[in-house]
């Protein structure tokens, strides 16, 4: 056995279960790793930005990290606009990459760069593998830095000759993976009494806040004290479809989002932070939150945000839940008019299986496909979080898996 195997295991115990990759010679005892060991499923992907994109499609779904698996520094760059997009989505994401052995780096080869540098940016934590010893220590930190408890992407550089060391490091047991921070009664508390002096009031919910139990609590907080549901425009993961909460998805236009604002008090932020425009416009105001209203936290990408959801609710003695619409019925189509977003979605709604994944890799046009099936099939919309495009298809890949 060498080093590299124990570090394959070791992420096996930790319930890392899929490796995407496109490896080089540096990262072939990996690749052997992978090959002999059973228990990780190893995806060959034929460009790195495949591979990243399946990673945080992957973590979006499964709510835990698949690994990548990435050559040197040039590698991991061509992977990163998709490793944005999944810190920018908060999706836990374990992202291995290959480095010359220690003593080759010192002679500058062709493929020679600081790959903890190229890393950093797109990472909410960086590590590197100083010795054979450490490979299995290092791989528990990597799973357990994507964990957060603001999840996110945990590089770790993996030098060669660490990998193929026949030094045998101890395969490490399963850790308990960090948990996000419970939020504070005494938050929850000044939250209700905020909601309840407030007139025109706005929940506005981001990343966990739109998966099922956090819509379900959102939405009995509206039925008992009138504020209005509206999320984030780029959510990582939206729960859709007949019988579930729909809050209103915040316009992408920065003056369009403030007049959908338009008249709140009070702005309740459940799982987000305060909405801003997406660019910068020539007299337009960057932050989006209407004047005069007052901000109040609720939590944050850190939080559990789903667990406050509903202490707030109980708190306010909400019990009663929100409507649910009926059925969505598609419109008649004229099949001599031009395809638009709108047929896209009326398409959708007729024919799209229960229980679909959507990747949105559109940024504004999915915004005309994504009213027309919010009382469809039931389905979850993966948003482009980072506005990185070219995530849409890998995404699917790894969300599919």
């Amino acid at each position: 056995m060498f080093a590299a195997e124990s570090l394959v295991r070791t992420l096996i115990n930790q319930g890392v279960e899929v490796c995407f990759t496109n490896p080089g010679t540096s990262e072939m005892h990996m690749v052997a790793a992978l090959d002999r060991i059973e228990g990780m499923q190893s995806v060959l992907c034929l460009f790195e930005g495949v591979a990243t994109g399946a990673a945080d499609g992957y973590g979006r779904m499964a709510g835990k990290p698949a690994c990548t698996l990435l050559h040197l520094g040039p590698g991991v760059g061509n992977g990163l606009a998709n490793l944005h997009n999944a810190r920018r989505g908060y999706v836990p994401v374990v992202n291995i990459v290959g480095d010359h052995a220690r003593h080759h780096l010192e002679l500058d080869a062709p493929l020679t760069s600081d790959v903890d540098t190229v890393c950093e940016p797109m990472s909410r934590w960086v590590g590197r593998v100083n010795d054979p010893s450490e490979v299995s220590s290092m791989a528990v930190e990597a799973v357990r830095q994507s964990y957060g408890p603001e999840r996110g992407v945990a590089s770790l550089t993996l030098p060669a000759d660490c990998a193929w060391s026949d030094a045998e490091p101890d395969v490490l047991p399963a850790i308990t993976p960090p948990a996000p921070n419970p939020v504070a009664a005494d938050t929850v508390t000044a939250v209700a009494d905020a909601l309840k002096a407030a007139k025109s009031p706005v929940l506005f919910l981001g990343n966990d806040a739109c998966l099922d139990e956090g819509l379900e609590a959102a939405g009995r907080i509206a039925q008992a004290t009138g504020a209005k549901l509206f999320m984030d425009t780029f959510v990582p993961r939206i729960a859709r479809g007949q019988g579930r909460i729909s809050p209103r998805r915040l316009a992408y236009f920065g003056e369009q989002a403030l007049e959908e604002l338009d008249g709140a008090d009070l702005m309740i932020i459940a799982g987000s932070k305060p909405p801003v425009a997406f660019f910068a416009y020539p007299g337009q105001p960057g932050e989006l939150t209407p004047k005069g209203a007052d901000t109040v936290h609720l939590g944050g990408p850190a939080d559990d945000i789903i667990q406050a959801l509903k202490d707030l609710a109980d708190t306010l003695g909400a019990s009663a839940p929100m409507p649910k619409a009926d059925r969505g019925q598609a419109p008649k189509l004229f099949p001599d008019e031009k395809l638009n977003p709108g047929y896209v979605g009326i398409s959708l709604l007729r024919h799209m299986p229960e229980d679909s994944v959507i990747c949105d890799d559109s940024t504004t046009s999915g915004m005309g496909v994504f009213p027309w099936i919010d009382n469809g099939p039931r389905h979850d919309w993966l948003c482009l979080t980072g506005g990185a495009i070219g995530s849409g298809m890998p995404q699917a890949v790894g969300a599919a898996l």
